[in-house]
C-alpha cells in the first residue's frame, strides 16, 4: 500500500501518515512487529513514537545500503520501469491515480515469478468461460482472467 503522496513532505506530514497507519480501527501497521526504513529525516521527529505505541519497532537500514531493504528497492524499480517510464505525470492527482492502479495490478493481477506464475491474491472468478484481457492505465498494464472485470 502507499501511505501517502505529497509535493513537499515534511516531518509533520510524515507524523500524520504514521498516525493514519497506526489507527486502532483501520491502521495497516497494527499487526506488524517491525517497519524497515531508510535514514530520511522524515522518519525522525514523532514517527517512531507512533510506531512504538502499537508495539512496532522502527528499524533504520544503514546509510548507502539499499540491499538491506531489497523488497522495497525491487518494487520501486518495477514501478519505475513498468509504469513511470511510460507515462508523463502532470499533477499530484494523476500520480495518485497511477499509483493506486499500479498497486491493484501489482498485488492482485500480475503473475508472480516466485509463485510459479500464479497470482498473489487473485480476484474471485468462475472456473469456466471465456478468458478475457483486462487492462489498466490505457493498456499499459494487462492481465488475463475469466469473467467480467471487477
Amino acid at each position: 500500500w502507499c501511505g501517502g503522496i505529497a509535493v513537499n513532505p515534511d516531518a509533520q506530514w510524515m507524523a500524520q501518515v504514521a498516525r493514519n497507519q497506526t489507527d486502532c480501527f483501520s491502521g495497516k501497521l497494527l499487526n506488524f512487529r517491525y517497519l524497515i526504513h531508510d535514514g530520511d529525516p522524515l522518519f525522525k521527529a514523532r514517527f517512531p513514537d507512533y510506531l512504538s505505541d502499537i508495539g512496532c519497532k522502527s528499524k533504520r537500514i544503514p546509510p548507502r545500503c539499499p540491499e538491506a531493504n531489497g523488497y522495497v528497492e525491487s518494487f520501486i524499480k518495477t514501478f519505475k520501469t513498468e509504469c513511470l517510464n511510460h507515462l508523463i505525470i502532470t499533477s499530484v492527482e494523476q500520480l495518485r491515480y497511477v499509483v493506486s492502479e499500479f498497486l491493484l495490478y501489482y498485488n492482485r493481477e500480475r503473475p508472480h515469478s516466485g509463485l510459479s506464475g500464479k497470482l498473489i491474491a487473485p480476484w474471485p472468478q468462475p472456473t469456466h468461460g471465456e478468458i478475457r484481457c483486462f487492462s489498466r492505465l490505457g493498456g499499459l498494464l494487462k492481465s488475463y482472467r475469466q469473467g467480467k472485470r471487477i
